[in-house]
């Protein structure tokens, strides 16, 4: 058992390849057909990188997510630090390290969880109007740089990393660089192939999402599945188009793959679960049968308040 994780904890670490230059501008030149509007790049100083990759000792890489401060000036998109650390057991996974005084952006500002997702679904509602074919849960929302890929460009003579936007295979595919204090790059070093992050639950083996709270807390119900689907319903044809629900969206995929884990390993986590099920799932699921969807959604507002309350980084390794 140790030997898998400390052999997937090192994979995610090394998250992130050099690349060539040309293939730099080759990803560079495909973001300017996709998106003629925006910034095409960050400056993000060494710093605020090396802050984020330290602040404690399990983060396993960054997760650099991209929101819009403006919803109607395309101009106004910002650059997010997710710290990330990896708890799984199999595959290259990460989670969203929950931090109560919050997020910072790519100058070092600070914004709560729920400001972030809030951007975050402004940014992929202007996506998905520009790319109508694309599916929203499925727009890349960002990419994962794992901890050993980032030390390795953050020599003596570096004093900046920018982020370039890409795109491959009609996904962001984004390249960082090394920067000196003149901003000149260091050494023509480049680097891809990052993990992008849907940031929905992770699939398992079994076609199910294995890391979402509401699959977990639903198994032992014998209508577990039907729950499912009905949850699945409504984030699918409802939730996006009422008040606050792309926020939503956003927050409860973020902060349910840290939770759906930690109950994972906890020894009580068959406690934890029905008492969620019973305390949280139940009232929402009732709302849903009576047609009340916007209740819902402050309900599901409410529930990922607790959690994100509950479930800081703090007590993610305990």
């Amino acid at each position: 058992m140790m030997e898998t994780v400390k052999k997937e904890v090192t994979n995610v670490l090394n998250v992130g390849q050099r690349i060539t230059e040309n293939d730099f501008k080759f990803l560079a030149d495909n973001y300017k057909k996709y998106y003629e509007h925006g910034n095409a790049s960050f400056v993000i100083e060494k710093e605020l990188i090396q802050e984020n990759l330290t602040f404690n000792e399990n983060v396993a890489g960054i997760r650099f997510m991209y929101g819009l401060k403006d919803p109607l000036n395309p101009n106004s998109l910002v650059l997010f630090l997710i710290p990330c650390s990896s708890i799984s057991e199999k595959g290259i996974s990460t989670e969203s390290m929950l931090k109560k005084e919050g997020y910072h952006d790519h100058v070092g500002n600070l914004y709560s969880l729920q400001e972030v997702a809030l951007m975050l679904s402004q940014y992929v509602k202007s996506v998905a109007a520009e790319n109508p074919n694309l599916v929203y849960k499925e727009i890349t929302r960002g990419n994962f740089y794992g901890k050993n890929s980032l030390e390795s460009l953050l020599v003596n003579d570096c004093t900046f990393i920018q982020f370039n936007f890409g795109v491959k295979n009609n996904s962001i595919s984004p390249v960082i660089q090394p920067l000196n204090k003149n901003f000149y790059q260091l050494n023509e070093v480049f680097m891809d192939f990052t993990n992008p992050c849907p940031n929905l639950c992770d699939i398992g083996e079994t076609g199910e999402n294995e890391n979402c709270i509401a699959t977990l807390a639903v198994t032992s119900s014998a209508d577990g599945e039907k729950e499912l689907n009905e949850f699945r319903y409504f984030r699918d044809y409802h939730l996006l188009e009422l008040a606050g629900g792309a926020q939503l969206f956003e927050l409860y995929y973020i902060i349910s793959p840290v939770v759906a884990k930690i109950m994972q390993r906890d020894a009580n986590n068959i406690v934890s679960l029905g008492q969620f099920y019973k305390e949280e799932i139940t009232p929402f699921k009732l709302l849903l049968k009576e047609g009340n969807h916007q209740e819902a959604v402050y309900a599901l507002k409410e529930t990922l308040e607790v959690l994100l309350e509950e479930y800081d980084h703090a007590k993610v390794f305990v």
